[in-house]
């Protein structure tokens, strides 16, 4: 599919280190190769490969290479362009196998290609290994969001750290800041280091088609030294620093396999909890070496491309026009989950299949979007979660309402019902008002005592047999003392009466008129004679309701009898 094409290639029996760095036709900036050629360990103790996916030669990159190789200090060792047809997939773990077959050094450093680094990089990863030769050192990486930096000026590592530096703490990195989730929080992809020897010894970087795409790292080698037996390490006195960039090419940069939703690939993830050693599928190069470490690292470049890397055309042609696919079927009974162009989406589950043309105009982005299965599965189960808590909350918000309502009414304080004033059938304003329902019907308001039964508007229309109190609002009805009206000592229906004939706004003195001579309004309230009462033992449990124009009678929720009902019902008497 592709031929390797070497435009530098130095040897470098000599070095300790293997610098990796990868480009896939998107680096416009070639700074890290100034900063790498600055280190304090002498230049024959380390290499620097750069490998180039597409068949990208970028102009300012050759003519530092040729301007370096006429001074006789190479700015590069091995300079391989692979010559990729643009109509496939890059495959960074295919570039990672290509540097640690190419590496003449000891130790391989797969990291960032448009970093800053520190003169003490190489350095420290010497360092590092004389310390524990078993360990897979990892770096961290600083990121400023400035764009004061772009067009790559060259600032000073002062100048860097006081930018906008969102991971940095003010003295180390988020994710090495005892994070909760270092996984996620550390860049487990801006730099690793490991022996050449482990990494051909577990098979090398996997090329699985999973690892198609932006979905990838060095992160998938950690996870499998670890279970090697080798010792995860980061250091905390180096890092990388990254600057903000925009992205230069449009290259299947939307293609990516599966992942946890932050980055992340799945098939990682699954290796390092199984305990899995060797890849999904090992590259043939890397396949020759680790069998006869003899052999020359160019006798085994022939063994690097396999029949097999058509799917990765192929994968670009699924993603571009393949069919979505339904993969859960009302997952928590209201979700589907398709997969469609490498994207995964949680619809409201229905009878009708996912529509490709409303992903494409964002129709889908109102209910669930992600990287990966995994990421729509939790989203949904939280969704389900705060729906249930939705659901108690409403409840208990019901509960609360009707309680407050019951509290309320124990002191004598009736909430009013919104009512229709242009209706023409008779709605229920005010429940459980001293024993009586207001009820609005043609613009007044009355009160129906309970023991009246449903509200009648032909005895409403009365005026000498109406049984209901009458007023031109709800407190008119109020002010009009029920128990005056309807029981007591002749006086006081006399200024109960007086009451109610006066006009309305002169009832107030009217009353006071009336009831100069008569007794005390405390004593009118007390209980009437025996002979003033009527036995009726069910009146008191019902009360006035309106439902759909249908005057009924059933009990105000949360309403319970007075103390002084309760002693007239075990007398078996009832208070009208």
């Amino acid at each position: 599919m592709s031929s390797l094409e070497f435009l530098v290639d130095h040897a470098k029996p000599q070095a300790k280190v293997s610098v990796i760095l990868l480009d896939w036709s998107v680096r416009e900036s070639f700074h890290s190769l100034s900063y790498l050629n600055q280190q304090t360990v002498d230049r024959s103790q380390y290499e620097l490969i750069w490998i180039e996916f597409y068949d990208r030669k970028p102009p300012a990159l050759l003519e530092a290479v040729e301007a370096a190789e006429t001074a006789g200090r190479p700015l590069v060792d091995k300079l391989v362009v692979m010559n990729y047809p643009r109509d496939v997939i890059f495959h960074k773990h295919r570039m990672y196998n290509l540097g640690i077959v190419l590496s003449e050094g000891q130790i391989c450093v797969i990291c960032d290609s448009d970093a800053m680094f520190t003169p003490t990089f190489i350095q420290s990863i010497i360092a590092a290994f004389e310390k524990d030769p078993q360990a897979a050192i990892h770096l961290d990486e600083v990121r400023s969001i400035s764009r004061d930096f772009y067009p790559f000026n060259f600032p000073t590592f002062e100048e860097f750290l006081a930018s906008p530096c969102i991971n940095w703490t003010g003295r180390t990195t988020k994710g090495l800041d005892h994070s909760k989730d270092m996984l996620h929080d550390a860049n487990y992809g801006a730099c690793l280091a490991a022996r050449r020897d482990d990494l051909i010894r577990i098979g090398g970087s996997d090329e699985h088609l999973d690892y198609l795409g932006y979905i990838c790292g060095p992160y998938d080698l950690t996870f499998r030294l670890v279970n090697a037996g080798c010792r995860e390490k980061w250091l905390t006195d180096e890092y990388l620093y990254h600057s903000w960039h925009p992205g230069e090419s449009g290259i299947n940069i939307d293609y990516h396999g599966p992942s946890d939703g932050r980055g992340v690939s799945s098939r990682s993830l699954a290796a390092r909890k199984s305990g899995e050693i060797q890849p999904g599928l090992e590259n043939g190069a890397i396949r020759a070496l680790r069998t006869d470490p003899q052999l020359d690292r160019r006798q085994a470049l022939a063994q690097l491309q396999s029949p097999d890397d058509e799917q990765w055309r192929e994968a670009v042609r699924t993603a571009a026009d393949g069919a979505p696919q339904l993969v859960s079927k009302s997952l928590h009974g209201t979700f589907d989950i398709y997969c469609y162009r490498g994207c995964w989406y949680g619809i409201p589950t229905s009878d009708d299949l996912f529509d490709p043309a409303k992903a494409q105009a964002g129709f889908y982005r109102h209910y669930a979007r992600g990287q990966s299965q995994d990421e729509i599965v939790r989203w949904a189960r939280r969704h389900r979660r705060r729906s249930q808590a939705r659901r108690l909350l409403n409840a208990g918000t019901r509960v609360a309402k009707t309680l407050w309502r019951s509290c309320l009414g124990a002191v004598g304080v009736r909430l009013e019902r919104p009512f229709d004033p242009t209706g023409t059938d008779p709605q229920i304003v005010c429940l459980g008002v001293r024993q009586h329902n207001i009820v609005y019907h043609r613009g007044e308001f009355f009160g129906v005592p309970w023991t009246e039964g449903a509200f009648d508007p032909a005895r409403a229309a009365s005026e000498s047999e109406c049984p209901y109190l009458r007023g031109d609002s709800t407190r008119d009805v109020k002010n009009q003392n029920p128990e005056i009206r309807f029981r007591g000592s002749p006086a006081a229906q006399t200024a109960a009466a007086a009451y109610v004939a006066a006009p309305v706004g002169t009832r107030g003195a009217a009353h006071r008129r009336a009831g100069e001579n008569s007794q005390p309004m405390g004593q009118a309230l007390a209980d009437p004679p025996a002979a003033d009462r009527r036995v009726d033992d069910d009146s008191a449990d019902d009360f006035l309701a309106v439902d759909a124009g249908d005057l009924s009678l059933e009990r105000p929720q949360g309403l319970r009898p007075t103390r002084a009902f309760a002693t007239n019902r075990a007398r078996g008497i009832s208070r009208p």
